[in-house]
C-alpha cells in the first residue's frame, strides 16, 4: 500500500526525529494495550454480580469494535465499581482504538 498524496506531503515535511518520536509513542501505546489486555484475560478476577450485566454489555461492544458505546458503558461500570481494574484496562483499550492515547495511558495506570 502506497501513501496518498496528502500522506506523502506530511511525511516529507516531518523531520526524521518527529517520525521517530511518533513511531516510538505509537509502539509504546501498542505494547501497553497488548500487555494490559493479556493481563486482563489471564488474571481477571470474577466480575462482581452487581455489575455483571453492564460489564457484559460493555465487553460485547468492545469485541464488536464499537469503542464509543463500550466507553460509555465502561464509564458506568467504573462509576458503580471504581476498584474493578479490568474495566479500566478494557476502557483504556477502547480509548486506544479511538487513538485517544493519553486517556488510554491514564486508564492503564
Amino acid at each position: 500500500m502506497r501513501p496518498s498524496g496528502a500522506a506523502k506531503n506530511r511525511l516529507a515535511t516531518m523531520s526524521s526525529r518527529d517520525v521517530g518520536k511518533r513511531l516510538a509513542y505509537f509502539m509504546t501505546v501498542a505494547a501497553l494495550v497488548s500487555l494490559a489486555f493479556a493481563q486482563a484475560q489471564t488474571t481477571a478476577p470474577a466480575v462482581p454480580a452487581s455489575i455483571r450485566p453492564l460489564f457484559d454489555r460493555a465487553l460485547a461492544y468492545y469485541r464488536q469494535g464499537d469503542a464509543d458505546s463500550a466507553i460509555k458503558v465502561f464509564d458506568e461500570v467504573i462509576r458503580l465499581q471504581p476498584t474493578f481494574a479490568r474495566a479500566y484496562i478494557l476502557r483504556g483499550s477502547a480509548y486506544a482504538l479511538r487513538s485517544e492515547h493519553e486517556k488510554a495511558l491514564a486508564d492503564f495506570n
